[in-house]
């Protein structure tokens, strides 16, 4: 009820079909991560976002399981890099399902 009283007081013009994990990310710094708690700060999720940029031009809705785990398991980091990595994907897979972007 909240997001859709936010939306009505700002609608958020989204390209569904052409929506690029870019472009998604960009919106969801914008209307999501001011809200992220302690625990998932939203410059961990920026520093998240710099191992996903392979897939940065791929239209979100194209993004599948195994693109996102391998951005995890290439990414060369610890463990909390990783959960970062993940964490990013759960809000974003969040959001874009908010947005009617998944498949």
């Amino acid at each position: 009820m909240i997001l859709l009283a936010e939306f009505n007081k700002d609608p958020w013009d989204v390209d569904k079909a052409n929506m690029t994990l870019d472009a998604l990310f960009e919106l969801w710094l914008e209307k999501k991560a001011p809200k992220l708690s302690d625990a998932n700060p939203s410059y961990l999720m920026k520093t998240a976002y710099g191992h996903c940029k392979s897939l940065k031009d791929h239209k979100y809705a194209s993004i599948k399981a195994y693109h996102m785990q391998e951005t995890i398991d290439s990414c060369g980091r610890g463990y909390s890099t990783q959960w970062s990595i993940k964490a990013l994907w759960g809000h974003l897979d969040k959001f874009a399902l908010e947005l009617d972007i998944t498949l």
